[in-house]
């Protein structure tokens, strides 16, 4: 059985949903029980616990064959790094409590920075609390969320408008929370007896412009791509629902992505992702039509 932490979020229950579709028993590790029904009627046990519980994480980690890891961004909280941080404690000591079994632990490009990455600094953090796990530990170091731009959907279908505080010009790595799912699965499959950083890069980086061009192509209109001026940028920021602290922590993000201080180290493997945004786009548009 594999359990799957934050099994109701994107990765997560992208992981899930490949797991199961593989036929593999999957533990939903949810933190309210209403989140594991969907789980539970696809024959999944599901395991109601807290991020910040080791008991009940070291009770939902116990006699799995391996346990994806994550935690959630949190930029809404007043102190996001804060709360993070006691769900690093936690996750630390409930995966000991469990025995340590094999993790699949999502980090990010940039994660090998201390400091200067925003909300990224938690998961160099997480990185650095399970240097030394007992067991088998796989950072899977994911890039840009493609599914980032999901919010832009609507104002590019009833305004013509694709808005970014990313500049336009940009390239990076981008992948789908989909694949990032796809890929932890193949981790947590893969019976490996050690550390390993592996960093999943997108075949072709991207640009805002670049996601918004795919876009226009699919709406068959044309998108023009709104970046606004930096000093508008925290009222956007808090406007849609971080807290000031969350919104100048992914201002820094972004600040450092725009400057080219954010991407991957090229220590441990590396993985490969296909699908860019205009498969992301077609599948969201399908969907939306059925």
């Amino acid at each position: 059985m594999y359990a799957v932490i934050g099994a109701s979020g994107n990765t997560g229950s992208a992981v899930a949903q490949t797991l199961l579709k593989l036929g593999k028993p999957v533990r939903a590790v949810v933190r309210r029980p209403q989140a594991g029904a969907g789980f539970r009627n696809q024959g999944a046990d599901v395991a109601v616990a807290d991020l910040a519980d080791p008991n009940a994480l070291a009770t939902a980690l116990t006699g799995v064959d391996g346990a994806y890891v994550m935690t959630p961004p949190l930029l809404e909280a007043q102190d996001p790094n804060g709360t993070k941080r006691a769900f690093i404690g936690a996750i630390r000591s409930a995966a000991e409590q469990a025995g340590a079994p094999p993790l699949v632990v999502l980090s990010s490009m940039g994660a090998h920075h201390p400091s200067g990455t925003g909300p990224v600094v938690s998961l160099h953090e997480l990185e650095q609390a399970l240097h030394d796990y007992p067991g088998s530990v796989s950072f899977l170091r994911a890039p840009y969320f493609l599914d980032n731009w999901i919010d832009a959907l609507e104002p590019a279908t009833e305004k013509g408008v694709f808005p970014s505080l990313m500049a336009p010009g940009i390239r990076i790595d981008m992948a789908s929370t989909a694949e990032i799912g796809r890929t932890a699965v193949q981790l947590l499959l893969d019976t490996h007896v050690h550390h390993r950083v592996v960093e999943l890069r997108s075949a072709n980086r991207y640009s805002a412009q670049d996601v918004a061009l795919d876009l226009a192509r699919l709406l068959g209109k044309h998108l023009e791509v709104v970046y606004p001026p930096r000093s508008e940028w925290n009222d956007i920021l808090t406007g849609a629902g971080l807290s000031q602290l969350g919104a100048a922590q992914m201002a820094e993000l972004i600040d450092n992505i725009n400057a080219g201080r954010i991407g991957f180290s090229g220590e441990g493997e590396y993985r490969t992702a296909s699908e860019g945004p205009a498969a992301m786009f077609g599948r969201l548009l399908e969907a939306k039509a059925t």
